[in-house]
């Protein structure tokens, strides 16, 4: 792959993913409930993989893409666990 990114459309891009990084960081920090910490993290894993991504369209690699999807997986995954431990008290459920 061959494709480069122009210089200001990449800073453009960081610029904007470091500022929803922060606003992120910010929701986790202050968030009032803990529904909005866990989206708010949610949402930071896609900014990484965004991120990512953007270098890998910079540096005209396809190389970073698995750690995409290995990013992708953990973030559903704790998503749902975060999720069924906020509705019903327990990650695991036992009694099936």
């Amino acid at each position: 792959m061959s494709f480069e990114l122009p210089a200001p459309v990449f800073y453009t891009a960081l610029t904007i993913l470091s500022v929803s990084f922060l606003l992120c960081l910010y929701r986790i920090i202050i968030g009032p409930t803990t529904f909005d910490r866990a989206l708010a993290l949610d949402l930071m894993g896609f900014v990484s993989m965004t991120v990512i991504a953007v270098f890998s369209m910079q540096m005209g690699s396809l190389d970073y893409f698995p750690a995409i999807l290995v990013i992708a997986i953990l973030g559903f995954f704790g998503l749902v666990a975060v999720a069924r431990f906020l509705f019903k008290g327990d990650i695991l459920d036992r009694d099936s």
